[in-house]
């Protein structure tokens, strides 16, 4: 098992590695729980953990040359160094530190965990001498009752590449919301707040965020699913990625001596 900080507190459940400063557990109390992790998830040093936010860094995927290992870059896999832990009226405030062993950027990150909201803040500082380019993403997973009684709001009318593989890259146009018949992989402009309808469940959560110019929207459906070992055959049905990012074009360059700060919060804004 891979270390970390497990917070089970009148009816609440906060969880997060420290490898990849992984959140893998926000369940507010009396409710369900708000991110997802499959049952197949492997928690093995070097491993990267099926659920939860990781941390994507310096790279998406593969790049956007196509040829970056390993896919959505190092930071994931890394066992980040605990800053400080609070943990107070049944709140969790967690600090992790990362120096990067492959590029100029410095990494903190601190999740904090409450009744009514979960944040992660990603700060990416360039400790070199020359500009530094990066793409990073909150790959966040989140449970759903049911994908197909769900749908996604606030990317309408906005563009989006669509990079599932066969599928016509785009530019496209968002027309209304975003509903779920099959693979999705999408990349969107989007610098605002989403907000997931999960009709199932009778409940929405709100997606909102700060420094991210890219919201990718994504879920493996049955083929991709099935293919991938540390993936419930039927689970996808139970999830949906709604992730913050900088991508693409919009990936950051910083200056010697910048940083930047990406974020997002979680909420559950209504419930049946």
């Amino acid at each position: 098992m891979l270390a970390g900080i497990n917070l089970n507190l009148g009816g609440t459940h906060y969880a997060i590695l420290d490898q990849g400063a992984h959140a893998l557990a926000w369940q507010p109390p009396g409710a369900r729980e708000v991110l997802w992790c499959s049952r197949l998830a492997r928690f093995e040093p070097g491993v990267p953990v099926r659920g939860g936010v990781p941390v994507i860094f310096p790279w998406f995927g593969s790049g956007v040359d196509g040829a970056r290992r390993p896919a959505h870059g190092y930071a994931r896999n890394a066992v980040w160094q605990l800053e400080d832990v609070k943990a107070t009226h049944g709140d969790l405030d967690v600090s992790y530190h990362l120096e990067s062993p492959q590029a100029p950027g410095v990494l903190d990150l601190r999740a904090t965990f409450t009744a009514a909201a979960f944040s992660v803040a990603l700060t990416v500082t360039n400790r070199g001498d020359e500009p530094f380019t990066y793409e990073a993403a909150l790959h966040t997973y989140l449970a759903v009752g049911d994908i197909y009684e769900t749908r996604l709001e606030g990317l309408d009318g906005l563009s989006y590449l669509d990079t599932v593989p066969g599928a016509l890259l785009g530019p496209h146009t968002q027309a209304g919301a975003v509903t779920f018949t099959g693979e999705t992989d999408r990349i969107y402009t989007h610098a605002g707040t989403a907000w997931v309808h999960d009709d199932a469940w009778q409940r929405t959560i709100e997606v909102s965020k700060e420094g991210s110019a890219s919201t990718v929207v994504w879920n493996p459906w049955v083929a991709k699913a099935a293919a991938m070992s540390d993936f419930g055959d039927e689970e996808w049905r139970h999830m949906l990625c709604v992730e913050a990012g900088n991508l693409r074009e919009h990936a950051v360059t910083l200056a010697a001596g910048g940083s930047h700060t990406m974020s997002q919060t979680l909420r559950v804004v209504a419930a049946g």
